[in-house]
Parts: C-alpha cells; sequence; structure tokens
C-alpha cells in the first residue's frame, strides 16, 4: 500500500496552489507552479491526489489531477537548491509538454519521457478529453542514473515503448506503486534494477535506431554539438571543457570544427541566441523578465545577450518580443 501525501479537493484556487506549490518544493525541487484554467472554464473542484510508493533508492509517485498544472523551474531555483536528479515520467492519462534549452517535446499516453533538474525547463500538463491526467514520476539520483542508463541524458524527447516492454515496466511501476510502503529499501534495490534495465533497453533501441554509417569526423562533430545543446544554458561552458567531455584534444577540436566550416563561437552563441529567440516568441514566457532569459542561455549579462541578440536580429530583445507578441513586455532591457 502507497502513501497519500497530498490531496486536495476543493473549489479555493488561491488555497490550492499555495498548497500545492509547497507539497512540489519539498517533495521534489523548487520552481513556480501554478494552475491553469481556459477563460471561460467552470470546474465543480479542484482535484489533485499525490502517492508516494518509494523513496530509496529512487522515489515513486503518481500524480492525478482534473486540471492544467504549469511549473517553471529557473536557474534561479537551481541555484537555490542544487537538486541533481534525473525525472523519468511515464504518462497514463492526458499529455505532458516539456519546454528546455534544447527543444519542446509533448509526451503522450503510455510514453516516456526524461528530465534534468539540473537545467531550466518548463512544463505544462493537461487532462485528456474525459478530464483526467495522470502519471508516474521516478526521481533518480544522478549516480545511480548514469550507472543504469548510459547515454540517456542524451535523449531529449518523448519516446515511446515497444509493447512487451513497456507491459514490464507498466507492471513494475505498479507493483512498486501498490506495495512500495511495505517494501524494505533493499528488497526495493532489485526491482529498482529491473526497471532501470528495462528502460535502458528501451532508450537504446531509441538512441540508435536510424543510425546509419558515419565517418569518424562526422561522429566527433555529432558528439562535440550535442554536449554544447547539453551544456548551452551553462554560463561556464567553454572550449577546453567541449574537449575534455568529448575525450579529444583541443587542436583535435579545431580540427573538427574546421573540417565543417564551423567554429565554437558560432555553434555557442549560434544556438542560444535561437533558443532565446523561441523563448520570447512563446506566450509561455511571457511573464519572464528578458534578462532572466539571458541567464536561463548561459549568457553572462543581460548587456551582453542584447549585444549578440542585436548582431543577429538587428533589434533589440524587447523590440523582437513585441513584434512577435500582442502586448508590450513588461521588462525594458534593451
Amino acid at each position: 500500500m502507497s502513501n497519500l501525501i497530498y490531496r486536495y479537493r476543493g473549489k479555493n484556487l488561491r488555497e490550492f496552489r499555495g498548497s500545492y506549490q509547497e507539497v512540489v518544493n519539498n517533495e521534489f525541487y523548487t520552481g513556480d507552479l501554478d494552475v491553469v484554467l481556459p477563460f471561460g472554464t467552470r470546474i465543480a473542484a479542484y482535484d489533485l491526489s499525490l502517492v508516494q510508493a518509494l523513496k530509496q533508492p529512487i522515489s515513486l509517485l503518481q500524480i492525478r489531477a482534473n486540471v492544467a498544472i504549469e511549473f517553471r523551474r529557473s536557474l534561479i531555483h537551481i541555484r537555490n537548491d542544487k537538486c541533481d536528479a534525473r525525472v523519468v515520467w511515464f504518462v497514463r492519462r492526458g499529455t505532458f509538454k516539456i519546454v528546455r534549452s534544447q527543444n519542446s517535446c509533448v509526451i503522450r499516453e503510455n510514453e516516456f519521457a526524461i528530465l534534468d533538474s539540473s537545467e531550466p525547463f518548463f512544463v505544462h500538463v493537461e487532462p485528456d478529453a474525459a478530464g483526467i491526467f495522470e502519471t508516474l514520476q521516478t526521481i533518480i539520483p544522478a549516480q545511480l542514473f548514469f550507472s543504469h542508463l548510459v547515454g540517456a541524458d542524451k535523449l531529449d524527447c518523448a519516446f515511446p515503448v515497444d509493447y512487451h516492454n513497456r507491459r514490464l515496466l507498466a507492471k513494475l511501476l505498479e507493483l512498486m506503486l501498490d506495495e512500495g510502503a511495505l517494501v524494505t529499501d533493499k528488497a526495493a534495490e532489485p526491482l529498482v534494477t529491473t526497471f532501470l534495465e528495462t528502460l535502458a533497453d528501451s532508450i537504446h533501441d531509441k538512441l540508435t535506431e536510424n543510425r546509419g554509417p558515419r565517418s569518424l569526423t562526422q561522429k566527433r562533430m555529432s558528439d562535440i554539438q550535442a554536449y554544447i545543446l547539453k551544456e548551452l544554458t551553462n554560463p561556464d561552458l567553454c572550449y577546453p571543457m567541449v574537449a575534455r567531455e568529448c575525450n579529444i584534444s583541443t587542436r583535435y577540436l579545431s580540427y573538427v570544427l574546421s573540417a565543417h566550416d564551423l567554429t565554437f563561437s558560432s555553434i555557442l552563441w549560434g544556438k542560444r541566441i535561437e533558443k532565446t529567440s523561441e523563448w520570447l516568441r512563446s506566450p509561455d514566457f511571457d511573464n519572464y523578465p528578458i534578462a532572466e532569459i539571458a541567464y536561463m542561455a548561459g549568457f553572462k549579462s543581460a548587456a551582453h545577450f542584447s549585444r549578440m541578440f542585436k548582431k543577429v536580429h538587428n533589434c533589440t530583445p524587447s523590440q523582437f518580443r513585441f513584434r512577435n507578441q500582442d502586448h508590450v513586455p513588461t521588462d525594458s532591457i534593451q
């Protein structure tokens, strides 16, 4: 039997938002939470339950709600709590949208996705046609994650799992959810290991599908770009760091980039400007000051961001946001 750690059923939106925000900050990681109701929508009562089955070696939780919920985790939150964990989401009902520096993706029913708590992200969960959203969330310590799910940190999209693996994963999750509170930490370890290894098999298939023969420089170029995208929001990302993490020398890094008519700076700043442009266009980031968007993308100052942005778009970030949205932004950083 699992532990019900939070339940709200009532009509007071402010009370619901505040109490659930506190639980999320305590049980998961800090961020800004909001409850979303489309204009003109009425609901008899807000209904959300949060059930916890395991705490060690992973935390397994079931979330079930009848309203759309949004959650933002910025660099400010990351600096404050420094939670370094990977979250595996399995959506049972409804949809789950993730917006992060690399890309955006939507996870639908019976699909999985992986989220890194140490990077900024925005999520939006949406109930299905019957008005229910349900997901199982496993919070996995980084060390345990990388010991089983090698390469999975590069998977930044939703992924379905084949029927047989999904059936096994679903049974393991249901078993841990139903009996987790009665299982000792030692007894839970083999269940968790089986779950992670089964998931690893599915992720391996996803990572390797459609890969054709590639030259060594093409493979290196792919590794370089993947690492830059992974660390795009890291303000300390630099040339030696990329070379070190890709297991090549700085001289060979220069050679690979030159072979593709690219430079480290052109990739880094180009991707950061591309990402900030996407965020400035998106209504999901309306309430984010331009300075915070700059920091989220890895810029160390709003002034530097503004200069780089203007070189690409021939306008300031504020002007760009104004042209692409229906209203004037609240901040005025030029």
